[in-house]
């Protein structure tokens, strides 16, 4: 994953976390308010938005600070939303190659005396 833009080390990477993690927790707050419209709720930007805080933090107690959560304390794989913009899209790596996003299979005819044609997506 491309990190450039975050801090270079574990604890300075852990103390940029924990104003995010406030914040996420400030913002559901008020979604979860039962005087706030009905309809925020409902806006699929920010069903994705509080799945992606609920996934990324975690508190042992109601108002105890958030903390991030560890590489091993992530969900599996396929439900984990790597991109807040294309929940849809997943992790994948290949030799030293690492993206978000998908895999695509192609097959197509090899035959030497015939057109090349994909036959199946």
């Amino acid at each position: 994953m491309n990190a450039y833009r975050l801090p270079k080390g574990k604890a300075a990477r852990y103390e940029l976390a924990a104003p995010i993690g406030t914040d996420g927790r400030e913002v559901r707050t008020h979604l979860d308010d039962p005087h706030a419209p009905a309809w925020l709720g409902e806006i699929p930007a920010v069903q994705v938005l509080r799945q992606v805080w609920t996934q990324q933090f975690y508190a042992v107690a109601p108002d105890a600070p958030l903390r991030w959560r560890s590489a091993k304390d992530l969900p599996p794989a396929p439900v984990l939303i790597r991109s807040p913009y294309d929940p849809e899209a997943r992790s994948s790596k290949k030799r030293e190659t690492e993206w978000v996003g998908y895999k695509v299979h192609l097959t197509e005819t090899c035959d030497a005396d015939h057109p090349h044609l994909l036959t199946d997506v």
